[in-house]
């Protein structure tokens, strides 16, 4: 059960302080995935002609209302919910962008290479970001102040850092 990260008040909560709870659901709506993997799950098909399963549907239903709690003035703009025509008015310029299953098709053709994104949006950049491969247990998680890292599926991490570039010469 996911923990209570409520944020009752209006109080702006930062993203170094959001990365955790975010984490936490990614994980559970992993957990969720993995079971439907290994169970089997019903497909159907959108409107757009892409698929969608029960796995998509109950991931999403997980992290939405965590989100919501931890963050109740800021919109969540989800693949499935938008699909179904539920978009939220985000003209704050802030808003949670969530694919609770990417890779759907992959899934169903029982391929490892699906994912489970969060991210957070801010005028229109990227401010916190959490992406979760379900199979393997791998986790990539950053904010815009904290930086990034990768997690195990035991939880250890390891700091992701990228070198300067060479402002004389492109590599590649």
């Amino acid at each position: 059960m996911a923990k209570n990260w409520s944020r009752k008040n209006k109080m702006t909560i930062s993203s170094d302080l959001m990365i955790e709870p975010v984490i936490e659901v990614s994980r559970q709506a992993g957990n969720l995935i993995m079971k439907y993997f290994d169970e089997g799950t019903s497909t159907k098909i959108k409107a757009d002609g892409s698929p969608v399963t029960a796995a998509d549907q109950g991931a999403e239903n997980i992290i939405i209302p965590v989100l919501r709690d931890l963050t109740p003035s800021i919109p969540v703009v989800a693949e499935e919910s938008a699909a179904a025509g539920a978009l939220p008015i985000t003209d704050e310029n802030t808003f949670w962008l969530v694919d609770p299953l990417d890779g759907t098709k992959e899934f169903i053709n029982r391929r490892k290479d699906f994912t489970v994104n969060i991210g957070l949006i801010r005028r229109g950049r990227p401010v916190l970001g959490v992406v979760l491969t379900p199979y393997d247990g791998l986790l990539w998680a950053g904010s815009e102040t904290m930086g990034a890292f990768i997690e195990n599926a035991k939880g250890t991490r390891e700091v992701i850092s990228t070198r300067k570039p060479n402002e004389e010469k492109l590599t590649v």
